[in-house]
């Protein structure tokens, strides 16, 4: 999951950014790679007229795991407010590898993050600044954290 990218205004104006979530996999080979990689197709995240990004901002995405009876979703916010930008996916279990090919419609895409741990990265581009005042991160309880 990209909380936050400064690489649409190019094609969507300086009042954007992107957040995007990606899931890559399928059977991975050396000449070809992995066999898929689906992006959700609403990435773009508008902000309002005349936002300024050297300014200070909140990103935020909140990700909320599927059960057998009700989706799961990641909803990016800005400034502490919902964003048009929300990604839903179907309850996967984790047991078997969902079946080629995966597209953004099949109801299961971006499941496999409810199976997964995320590792929060924080980077730019060279002589690109970035200024981080703090990074709040948490959840709704330990159940499955990783033991150190």
């Amino acid at each position: 999951m990209d909380f936050f990218e400064y690489d649409t205004w190019k094609f969507a104006g300086q009042d954007s950014y992107g957040g995007a979530t990606h899931d890559t996999g399928g059977t991975w080979t050396k000449d070809k790679g992995f066999q898929y990689t689906v992006q959700n197709d609403h990435f773009v995240i508008r902000v309002p007229r005349g936002t300024d990004f050297t300014k200070p901002h909140k990103y935020g995405c909140l990700w909320v795991p599927a059960t057998p009876t009700t989706k799961g979703y990641a909803h990016y916010y800005f400034d502490g407010q919902p964003t048009t930008d929300k990604v839903t996916w179907s309850f996967y279990d984790g047991k078997n590898p969902p079946p080629p090919p995966m597209t953004k419609d099949s109801p299961w895409a971006f499941g496999i993050f409810d199976c997964q741990h995320l590792a929060l990265v924080l980077g730019t581009g060279q002589n690109q600044p970035m200024t981080v005042y703090s990074v709040d991160v948490w959840q709704a309880s330990t159940k499955d954290n990783v033991e150190r």
